[in-house]
């Protein structure tokens, strides 16, 4: 039996968490250099703002609602998503994280007697009143027999208090509740496979659900068949306890303003680095050669230019301080500030891609310098960060600003305009409380 714990509005919920003022009034949280709505409040949504307008256009409805905006908080985001994980596993150890917002969990096959729907879906309403209760954050629950049904669940568990049970219930039952899915919501079907069935008649999750499997094949191949399968409540798709080890990593993001100086796009590439190394450590792995790009923008005013370079590491890292002089490296090796004609080239985004990863444990090559020193540091910057948070410990901050070195440029970071505090991460964020004498 699996269960899907998918998190409500989860960026406004984080950061409505800290601001019960804000729990009755629309809020909004931008994308990178707030461009875009990316998370709405159901106030919002029934405002008719949808999601991905850009703020300029959004603005002056938003004004007339009275509505708080907020910058992307990533840092509150994912220090919250990691707590609502950690309250999961006190209900099983299986737990499978699929998004930032959402994972699955799988249960045993429950007994005969307690494959009651109300029963079960009282284990739901208490998976979501001790996530609320921990963290604060508000979460759907559906149980199901197939990833797909759960997925199905948790639109249906939106008109039903937030938690429901598709599991004991009768073939009659649990199709009435599938013709309530609109088959554009089905798991796995995508625009194209929902026009194909549309044309066809089928509308709902049900008629999918009813359809001949030899047209099922025909029309939606094998990944189509698999979807139905699970929607018939066959599992088709196991709980992944550890995810497919990753060839790559990449980490980039588009600049607040422009970067025309080469200290700030060193700065930057430092920064990208420096946080995919951090990843890189904390999952096991290392790289065995780097790749940075930059490029201009595509469209308006000036000279246009698209930078891509790699180089291999002379043995297989994760320390900060190897991939960074890489990308100071590949940086020299490919600069340029004006284009024959003498106009500036205006850089608007930048990253850093490590490539063909390996465990970090794997065999190294046996000239390689071993450097158990360098793995104590890292080791104890990565234990602060996890305890304090990235900006948490001055110590960390200094250790990881002389490792990724080389300039105080700070133009080119995100635009954050709007920015809440990291109440979890950051001491100094924390909330003052002032007493009257």
């Amino acid at each position: 039996m699996f269960a899907l714990v998918d998190a409500s509005n989860f960026y406004v919920s984080c950061e409505r968490v800290f601001r019960p003022d804000l729990r009755e009034r629309p809020v909004v949280v931008l994308s990178n250099n707030d461009g875009c709505i990316v998370s709405r409040s159901e106030e919002v949504k029934r405002a008719g703002i949808p999601n991905g307008a850009p703020l300029f256009k959004a603005r002056r409805q938003l004004e007339r609602m009275g509505a708080a905006v907020f910058s992307s908080n990533y840092e509150l985001y994912g220090d919250f998503s990691f707590r609502v994980m950690e309250t999961l596993g006190t209900f099983t150890p299986d737990v499978e994280p699929y998004s930032i917002d959402e994972a699955f969990l799988v249960f045993s096959t429950p007994r005969p007697q307690d494959r009651h729907p109300d029963r079960l879906a009282a284990l739901a309403h208490e998976i979501r009143q001790r996530v609320r209760q921990w963290t604060g954050i508000p979460v759907r629950v559906s149980l199901a027999p197939t990833k797909t049904l759960c997925k199905a669940g948790s639109e249906l568990a939106r008109s039903r208090g937030g938690a429901i049970s598709l599991v004991g219930r009768s073939p009659e039952a649990m199709g009435a509740m599938l013709d309530e899915v609109p088959v554009g919501e089905v798991w796995g079907i995508g625009g194209a496979s929902r026009r194909k069935l549309e044309t066809r008649g089928v509308t709902t999750a049900r008629q999918l659900r009813d359809a001949p499997d030899a047209w099922v094949r025909k029309t939606l191949h094998t990944v189509g068949m698999r979807t139905v399968y699970e929607l018939r409540g066959v599992s088709c798709l196991p709980l992944e306890r550890a995810p497919t080890p990753r060839r790559t990593m990449l980490r980039s993001r588009s600049f607040g303003t422009p970067v025309t100086d080469p200290t700030a796009m060193r700065e930057a590439l430092a920064t990208h680095a420096s946080a995919a190394c951090r990843t890189l450590r904390d999952e096991g792995l290392a790289a065995q050669a780097v790749q940075v790009f930059y490029h201009t923008g595509r469209h308006g005013e000036g000279a246009h230019r698209s930078v891509s370079l790699g180089t291999p590491l002379r043995s297989p890292t994760n320390a900060t301080a190897d991939v960074v002089a890489a990308t100071r490296y590949l940086l020299e090796q490919s600069w340029a500030s004006r284009d024959a004609a003498g106009r500036p080239f205006r850089y608007k985004k930048a990253g850093v891609m490590l490539l063909d990863l390996v465990p970090a444990d794997a065999q190294a090559d046996l000239f390689a310098p071993q450097r158990p020193e360098h793995q104590r540091l890292y080791a104890a910057l990565d234990a602060l960060n996890r305890q304090f948070g990235r900006h948490g410990a001055p110590a960390v901050s200094i250790a990881s600003t002389q490792l990724r070195a080389p300039g105080t440029a700070t133009r080119w970071r995100t635009v954050c305009e709007h920015a809440s505090p990291a109440y979890t991460t950051r001491f100094d964020h924390l909330p003052a409380l002032r007493f009257a004498a």
